[in-house]
């Protein structure tokens, strides 16, 4: 059951001690201070001025560049004013239902959850507000896309300078600190946005997930409830949940909420491969090998799942079956699998025969 815990387990951040300096005897500079000679402080001197050149430079770059960002939102903004006319024909209906969907990764091992931005209505701006707030945005995005997101937080905060109260920008902004594990400041912005609108399922859906990626699994449960009664289909927000139960050991709530996601969805092969693994550590071995092997008809590529059934052949003692989905779970990358294919096969090879 170890093996089972340990798949599950949350992989926390280790800290590198920062190393310290000390002055030690017959090799410290305090054991030869004195006056400064004059060829010392002619190089102390050439060497602030340097500092100074050097400092000066960056300063006038940065200032140009951030003269150059300036000039292009003005650009967009004298753009965008030709099809202003379009752009206020829009309804508030559209902008309500238009969706944006943006993956942050994997929140827990083997399951793949989207988080949605919405476009809802925006406060009151000028129109070269609007446009400078726009362009700012689209650059966010390129950034995001391009995993940069130190960049991205830069953008967003040019935005939400602008637009404080925007809840698509302080969405994102909360998203991409998480990715930063700026936790933290990324819960502060969750919450504004439910100040804005508390009954916005997708609101409390990305702050579940934010939380469970942060290891506050039971909090992360309360707001993937809440998500659920403000939109009962809501097919992620019901596999983000039986994933928390799971990291909870809660496994007869979690395999509740699996089953929920596939009656939504008979095809979410992540739910089936979760659901497997919670019944596993219920000791429910035939029905966690059914809902394996299900999710390997499902993609015969997925090797976790061969590695998960792997085990489970192993905990019911059928040591061949158990070494067939150890050496294709190794042939498909699972690092896992290699060890133990020695332990319970006695080979290194995924290739070779026993």
């Amino acid at each position: 059951m170890k093996k089972y815990l340990l798949l599950l387990s949350v992989v926390l951040l280790g800290l590198s001690p920062l190393s310290t300096s000390y002055a030690q005897i017959g090799n410290s500079d305090f054991e030869t201070y004195g006056e400064e000679t004059e060829e010392e402080k002619k190089k102390r001197l050439k060497k602030e001025k340097k500092d100074r050149e050097r400092e000066e430079k960056r300063l006038a770059k940065e200032e140009a560049k951030r003269k150059k960002t300036e000039e292009e939102a003005a650009k967009a903004a004298s753009v965008g004013k030709e099809t202003s006319g379009k752009k206020e024909a829009i309804t508030k209906n559209k902008a309500e239902n238009d969706e944006i969907s943006w993956n942050i990764g994997y929140l827990f091992e083997g399951e793949d959850l989207d988080t949605i931005f919405v476009r809802d209505d925006r406060p009151e701006l000028s129109f070269r507000d609007q446009e400078t707030v726009d362009y700012y945005f689209g650059q966010a995005l390129n950034r995001v896309n391009n995993r940069d997101h130190k960049a991205a937080e830069k953008y967003l905060n040019r935005c939400l300078k602008i637009s404080p109260k925007d809840k698509k920008l302080l969405q994102m902004r909360a998203n991409v600190r998480t990715e930063m594990r700026k936790y933290r400041k990324a819960r502060k912005d969750f919450k504004t946005a439910l100040k804005i609108n508390p009954n916005d399922p997708t609101v409390n859906y990305n702050y579940a997930a934010a939380l469970a990626k942060s290891g506050r699994f039971k909090t992360a449960v309360e707001h993937y409830t809440t998500a659920i009664q403000q939109r009962p289909d809501y097919l992620i927000a019901y596999q983000g949940r039986a994933a928390a139960h799971s990291m909870l050991k809660q496994y007869s709530k979690a395999i509740k909420d699996y089953d929920q996601v596939i009656e939504l969805n008979g095809f979410f092969l992540a739910a089936f491969k979760g659901r497997g693994v919670a019944k596993s550590l219920l000791a429910r071995y035939d029905d966690a090998v059914m809902d394996f092997s299900h999710s390997i008809e499902l993609d015969n590529n997925d090797g976790m799942s061969y590695f998960y059934r792997g085990l489970t052949y192993n905990a019911l003692s059928e040591n061949r079956l158990a070494c067939d989905d150890f050496k294709m779970a190794a042939r498909l990358g699972v690092r896992q699998a290699q060890e133990e294919m020695r332990e319970a096969c006695g080979i290194e090879n995924p290739y070779m025969n026993y």
